[in-house]
């Protein structure tokens, strides 16, 4: 999956280019998907964005809670091929951004629905 797609996927969802969050939000699934730990993706996107982690942070929790308050995030679901967003209870963060960049390494590129379980099991050892 390219960055255009990562984007559209993005808007499906609920998480629009207008806010600040959503950018953040694209380089940060990049960066995890390229193998960085999602630890340090805060202080490299704060660097690529000549901006703090904090408001890495609050930008992109902002982006998530008002695409699930609008209850598009839901729609990940649909893309993740399970159930994994709740609608009584907005994901974090670091959850969202796992979600994605396991949905760019293993989902876009070979539609494969077989690996949800194992995705579920890994976001809650982290």
């Amino acid at each position: 999956m390219n960055n255009k797609e990562l984007c559209n996927t993005l808007i499906y969802i609920g998480i629009t280019p207008d806010r600040k969050g959503f950018s953040y939000l694209v380089q940060a699934a990049l960066l995890v998907k390229s193998t960085m730990m999602l630890k340090d993706v805060f202080r490299q996107v704060s660097i690529n964005f000549n901006t703090n982690q904090h408001t890495i942070d609050s930008s992109i929790r902002n982006a998530i809670q008002s695409a699930f308050h609008s209850r598009k995030l839901l729609r990940l679901n649909e893309k993740l091929g399970m159930e994994i967003i709740d609608k009584d209870n907005c994901p974090t963060t670091k959850a969202i951004i796992y979600y994605l960049a396991h949905y760019l390494n293993t989902l876009a590129p070979e539609n494969d629905l077989s690996y949800g379980k194992s995705l579920q099991g890994n976001l809650l050892m982290q």
